[in-house]
C-alpha cells in the first residue's frame, strides 16, 4: 500500500509440500554429490529450492524502507531481531525529473549494498521490490521510454546483486494500476509487462525468484482475471486490506466513518469478511498450484479497541491455513500501521514492544 501521505497449515487444495527443512536438505545433498562427481548442480534445482522456500508460510516478516529509513537506524534492525522475523520486503523508491523519461534510484546503489548486508548480518533475507510511486497508476503505462527506463532498472539490479544470497526475491512493481476498462485487460497490459521485465532479469540471473502480482493494485478481487506467467520459479504476490472501510479508516478521503473489527455479529466486520475477501487468490493459487506471498497486510490503529491486533491475528492464521509467506505493512513507517504505537487512537503513542499489534506478529513469527 502506498505511503498515505505519498500516495492449522496447508498447500492450497493440492498435495502437503515438503517442509523447508527437507527441500534445504534434499538440494544441499543434491549439491555435495554433483560436486563430489565435479558436476555443475542443475539451475532447476536451486530455482526449486529459492522459490520453495515461500510455501508452508516459510518467509514472515515485514515491509521495511524506503531504503533510507534501514541502513542507519541500528534501532529498527534491533526490533527485527526481536519479533523473529525472518524476511523483509525492502523497498527501493525510484523518482524521475519532471519533464523527464528515466528514473533514479533516490537513496543510490551504495545504500542498497550496505542495507542488504546489514539486513543479512541481522539473519534477515530480503525481498527486493521496486516503486515509481504513483507513475505506477499513469504516467508508466502512457510512456514507453519510462517502461524502457523500469527494464533498464531491474538489469542494473540484476547485475548488482547477482549471486547475493541474502536476496530471496525480486517483486518487479508495487502495486501496478495498468489502464484498461475491465480487470482483464488492466490483466493483459500487466502481464505482457510482466514478460519484458522477466525476460530481461533472466539473461543476467537465471535462478532468482521472481515474485509477480496481479492488477490492479495486486487486490485479491484481480486474481479472478490473473493467470500464470510463463517463467520458472516465480512466486505470486497479494495485497489483503479488506475491507477498505476498516483497513483506512480515516486514511483515504472515501473512508470516514467508524468502523470495528472482532466477533461476528458483534462488529462491523468479522473473520468470515476476511476470509470471503481472499477467494479469488486463493483458488487461484490452489488451481496453479503455485506459491503465494502476502506482501502486505494491515489495519490501522486508529480502528476501535483491539479491531486492529483482532484483524492482524485473524490474516496470519488464514495466510498458515493456505500455506501462505507474509508480510505486515510496515515495520517503523507510517504512525498508522505502527505496530508499537497503541491501538484504538489516532494519536501517534510513544513505541513499546508489548502494544497488542506487534504480540500478534510475534506469536505469528514463532508458529
Amino acid at each position: 500500500m502506498p505511503h498515505p501521505g505519498c500516495r492449522t497449515r496447508r498447500a492450497g487444495c493440492g498435495a502437503m509440500q515438503p517442509d523447508r527443512r527437507s527441500i534445504v536438505c534434499a538440494i544441499g545433498t543434491a549439491a555435495a554429490a554433483a560436486a563430489a562427481a565435479g558436476a555443475r548442480v542443475p539451475a532447476g534445482a536451486t530455482s526449486l529450492a529459492k522459490s520453495a522456500l515461500f510455501r508452508e508460510s516459510g518467509q514472515r516478516g515485514f515491509g521495511v524502507g524506503p531504503l533510507r529509513s534501514v541502513g542507519p537506524a541500528r534501532s529498527t534492525l534491533d526490533v527485527l531481531r526481536l519479533t523473529g522475523a525472518n524476511a523483509v520486503r525492502l523497498f527501493l523508491l525510484y523518482a524521475r525529473s519532471p519533464g523527464h523519461s528515466s528514473y533514479t534510484l533516490t537513496e543510490g546503489y551504495e545504500a542498497l549494498n550496505s542495507t542488504v548486508s546489514l539486513l543479512s548480518a541481522a539473519g534477515v533475507q530480503v525481498v527486493i521490490v521496486v516503486s515509481v510511486g504513483e507513475d505506477a497508476r499513469g504516467a508508466l503505462w502512457l510512456d514507453p521510454r519510462l517502461q524502457d527506463s523500469l527494464i533498464e532498472v531491474w538489469k542494473e539490479i540484476a547485475e548488482r546483486l547477482s549471486g547475493s544470497n541474502a536476496v530471496i526475491g525480486f517483486d518487479l512493481l508495487n502495486e501496478p494500476v495498468p489502464p484498461g476498462r475491465t480487470f482483464a485487460e488492466r490483466q493483459r497490459v500487466w502481464l505482457e509487462f510482466v514478460t519484458r521485465i522477466g525476460t530481461a532479469i533472466r539473461r543476467i540471473d537465471d535462478t532468482r525468484t521472481l515474485i509477480v502480482g496481479s492488477a490492479p493494485d495486486t487486490t485479491p478481487d484481480s486474481y479472478v482475471n490473473m493467470r500464470p506467467v510463463d517463467f520458472d520459479n516465480v512466486v505470486y504476490s497479494v495485497h489483503s486490506y479488506r475491507p477498505m472501510s476498516l483497513t483506512h479508516q480515516y486514511v483515504l478521503p472515501d473512508y470516514q466513518s467508524v468502523k470495528s473489527y472482532g466477533r461476528c455479529g458483534e462488529s462491523d466486520y468479522c473473520r468470515a469478511d476476511l476470509e470471503g475477501s481472499l477467494q479469488h487468490a486463493l483458488e487461484f493459487s490452489s488451481r496453479h498450484r503455485v506459491p503465494m506471498v502476502v506482501s502486505e497486510f494491515s489495519c490501522v490503529r486508529f480502528a476501535p479497541g483491539l479491531s486492529a491486533a483482532m484483524y492482524v491475528k485473524d490474516s496470519i492464521e488464514l495466510f498458515q491455513a493456505y500455506g501462505w509467506s507474509w508480510f505486515y505493512h510496515e515495520l517503523r513507517g507510517w504512525p498508522g500501521w505502527d505496530a508499537e504505537m497503541r491501538s484504538g487512537t489516532r494519536a501517534t503513542t510513544p513505541r513499546r514492544f508489548y502494544e497488542s499489534v506487534m504480540q500478534e506478529l510475534v506469536s505469528g513469527f514463532a508458529i
